[in-house]
């Protein structure tokens, strides 16, 4: 069963938060043909959530491309590195670390 649709107070706030750009490979929405896509940071494959903490930006590339991947491998030291990680912190959850409130929609 599909779940509903993010609420447009809930993109909003995850797009200024990601400053309008892919959280992987740092495109600006004005780079990028088309518009920058929602992407869960776990995904909801692995048990990832639509609670905003888990949510960021990224350009149809690099999501298309990470589909549900958490890690890869680095091409310099040839070790499993997360793919997504804000502040380059070794913290388990990024939720935990994420500077976002969740709120409720109204809309």
């Amino acid at each position: 069963m599909r779940s509903p649709p993010l609420c447009v107070a809930v993109r909003a706030r995850v797009r200024a938060a990601a400053r309008h750009r892919c959280g992987y490979c740092q495109s600006a929405q004005r780079y990028v043909l088309g518009m920058l896509e929602i992407d869960h940071l776990m995904p909801k494959a692995r048990g990832g959530t639509d609670e905003e903490a888990n949510l960021w930006l990224a350009c149809r590339m690099c999501n298309s491309f990470k589909r549900t991947q958490i890690t890869a491998r680095d091409p310099l030291y040839g070790r499993r590195v997360r793919l997504f990680n804000l502040w380059g912190s070794d913290s388990p959850t990024l939720a935990s670390s994420f500077p976002v409130q969740t709120r409720k929609c109204l809309d």
